[in-house]
């Protein structure tokens, strides 16, 4: 089973192939094993960027 690093790597990746730039804000939900789920919003970066 993937932990959640590995299924947040797999949005990210999704993400990359949607069209999506740097800098644009996306709903995100971040699903854990043992509570509920908390949906937030995300900053579109390019990998390797610190975002900054």
């Amino acid at each position: 089973m993937p932990t959640d690093v590995e299924r947040g790597a797999c949005q990210e990746a999704a993400l990359a192939g949607a069209g999506r730039r740097p800098g644009d804000l996306v709903p995100f939900t971040l699903h854990f094993e043992r509570s509920a789920p908390v949906e937030t919003i995300a900053v579109v970066i390019r990998p390797g960027d610190s975002g900054r």
